[in-house]
């Protein structure tokens, strides 16, 4: 690079480094402010110089931002008054029971048993009146409108509180299966639950 060209690249590096004066002298007895604008340059401008770069554009003003998206509620109202929460919420986060509870497994109240309805969950009450008849645990998570695993942790919950009984007494055909009306049922709970 030629000495005139360096020269002439630290005249406009100067320029701009001490906020657009001609040096740091005139910057200081401007207290460090900026040169407006509107003044005239301090040195003449030669061809060598580029033209002076045109003002930006006016800058749009920002769209406002959208408001957030509602976040989802862990309970959602259902028809009547019956409010249903989400499975994990009405389970306390619970997977698994210790409780053998395949879908064909009937289970029912049990006799003379007292329900505390200031102690029971609402799910609890309404398994326990549902199992005055014997009911599959298909046929159950049906009516409690809930997915099959969370209707087992509940139904093993009402087991553990002693307020069913499985059903053993389930008549089996000769090949140790339940009979075909039941697995219809369970079917139908299934289907039911899809």
């Amino acid at each position: 690079m030629g000495a005139h060209k360096k020269s002439s690249l630290w005249s406009g590096m100067s320029q701009l480094s001490f906020g657009g004066w001609g040096d740091y002298q005139q910057w200081a007895d401007h207290d460090f402010q900026p040169k407006p604008v509107d003044e005239e340059p301090s040195q003449p401008v030669t061809a060598e110089d580029p033209p002076p770069a045109p003002p930006p554009p006016p800058q749009p003003a920002p769209e406002p931002t959208p408001p957030p998206e509602p976040v989802e509620q862990a309970v959602e109202e259902d028809d009547g008054d019956f409010i249903r929460a989400r499975p994990y919420v009405r389970t306390g986060g619970r997977t698994n029971t210790r409780h053998d509870l395949r879908v064909e497994v009937m289970v029912s109240t049990k006799r003379g048993v007292r329900l505390d309805r200031t102690r029971l969950s609402r799910d609890h009450l309404l398994i326990c009146e549902l199992c005055r008849h014997p009911l599959s645990v298909a046929e159950l998570a049906t009516h409690l409108r809930s997915p099959l695993g969370a209707a087992r942790v509940l139904i093993g919950d009402a087991l553990d509180m002693g307020l069913l009984e499985m059903r053993s007494d389930q008549q089996l055909t000769a090949n140790g299966r339940p009979p075909m009306d039941l697995m219809y049922r369970v079917l139908e709970g299934l289907h039911r639950l899809t």
